[in-house]
């Protein structure tokens, strides 16, 4: 991972290089990985589907756990929260004996 040291700090893309501000200071990291098209479609890939798609209905379930408790919430102010809900959200998740690695539901 590229790590900034010099007066100039960029935000965003700039060709094949992104860069970006975290707790550490600004970085710099090159595009790259597989194409959406080839995810969604080449059979060496359907592991990867299934977890998209698991991952999409937890965060779903997530959003709508941390929407009804929205007032408790609000009141904590605890940043990593979300992070817990989510992780403790997938537990659940694959703990669902009945349907199979893809089809799981919360």
């Amino acid at each position: 991972m590229a790590k900034q040291t010099g007066i100039i700090t960029l935000k965003g893309p700039v060709g094949r290089l992104s860069f970006y501000k975290t707790k550490d200071g600004y970085l710099a990291r090159e595009k790259g990985g597989v194409e959406k098209s080839r995810i969604m479609n080449d059979p060496r890939f359907a592991r990867t589907r299934e977890n998209i798609r698991e991952f999409t209905d937890n965060a779903n379930a997530s959003k709508l756990l941390r929407d009804a408790l929205r007032p408790v919430i609000s009141q904590i102010g605890d940043k990593r929260l979300n992070l817990r809900i989510t992780q403790s959200m997938m537990q659940v998740l694959k703990s669902d004996l009945v349907n199979v690695r893809g089809d799981r539901r919360v």
